[in-house]
């Protein structure tokens, strides 16, 4: 979604591979591997709330890593990772891969309890230089 964002195409399959992933998932940090599509990553520890209300304010999609036990449309205790779509100081709305009923808009404190959970890790995906 965030490659699809810039106009690059690939496979879910190339995706995988890449990111050498398995049924459990992959390392957040393996999110800087898509650079090799010619985007940048910009990744972030510890990074704050700021941080995401700014990337999505510069309408650059990025991803955070989650628990989605603290999500109020999951009840599993699952470490995973959204796209952001929009966030401001009340909500913040995602795209959950995992899902195919569109974005979900939650209120900053669930989205926060999820994300201080995966040690707030954002990763910004801009457009390759």
């Amino acid at each position: 979604m965030a490659l699809a964002f810039h106009g690059v195409v690939v496979e879910q399959d190339a995706l995988i591979t890449l990111l050498n992933a398995t049924d459990e998932g992959a390392p957040f940090s393996r999110i800087t591997r898509i650079e090799k599509f010619g985007v940048q990553v910009e990744l972030q520890r510890s990074a704050k709330l700021d941080a995401v209300i700014a990337a999505a304010n510069a309408n650059a999609p990025s991803i955070v890593a989650v628990n989605l036990l603290f999500l109020p449309y999951s009840m599993e205790d699952f470490d995973h990772a959204v796209l952001i779509t929009d966030a401001n100081a009340d909500e913040v709305s995602l795209l959950d891969p995992a899902t195919t009923t569109g974005a979900f808009t939650v209120s900053v404190d669930a989205f926060l309890a999820a994300w201080t959970e995966r040690d707030c890790a954002l990763a910004v995906i801009h457009a390759g230089r």
